[in-house]
């Protein structure tokens, strides 16, 4: 199992953009891009999904169309990173994905792959106080849940802050 490092900047930036306001999307997707190193995974990046690549679907919390999956593509192709996948469902604890989320998977997972395919691909879900993330070891055809992650930078207490979720 491995554990996702993140700086807390990058950290901050993504809580930030997931909570901005959407004209008609209920919630907000961005991409997040890993390196594989000595079995952790690195985030490098974080992408937030501009309002235009949105798609009015009132029956799920947000649709975004091809022109935002192959940005996150183009990027992967060029730089050699997986490729995850984030949103955020509220709540407290481990999330957990919606029937909608595990119904997507199979095709966002099979365009992050046509972009990297050596690269570990995958999702991440927030909750308010928790991180769950989803991959796909390099060819796997099963998936791993780890919610194993350190946030970069974070003093120790800051560390105990988010832990307890206070």
């Amino acid at each position: 199992m491995m554990t996702l490092y993140i700086k807390s900047k990058v950290y901050e930036n993504i809580r930030r953009d997931l909570q901005r306001p959407h004209p008609y999307a209920a919630e907000r997707v961005g991409f997040v891009f890993v390196k594989s190193i000595n079995n952790k995974l690195e985030v490098t990046e974080y992408m937030t999904v501009p309002d235009k690549f949105y798609i009015k679907d009132p029956s799920v919390g947000a649709s975004i169309n091809h022109q935002a999956i192959s940005t996150a593509m183009m990027r992967a192709f060029k730089t050699k990173e997986g490729i995850l996948q984030v949103h955020e469902h509220g709540g407290y604890g481990i999330p957990r994905f919606s029937k909608t989320d595990i119904k997507s998977h199979p095709d966002f997972l099979q365009s992050f792959r046509n972009a990297h395919s050596k690269g570990i691909h995958g999702f991440i879900l927030l909750s308010k106080d928790r991180v769950l993330t989803r991959y796909w070891p390099v060819g796997q055809s099963n998936y791993l849940d780890t919610a194993n992650v350190t946030i970069i930078g974070d003093s120790w207490w800051q560390r105990l802050w988010r832990w307890v979720g206070l």
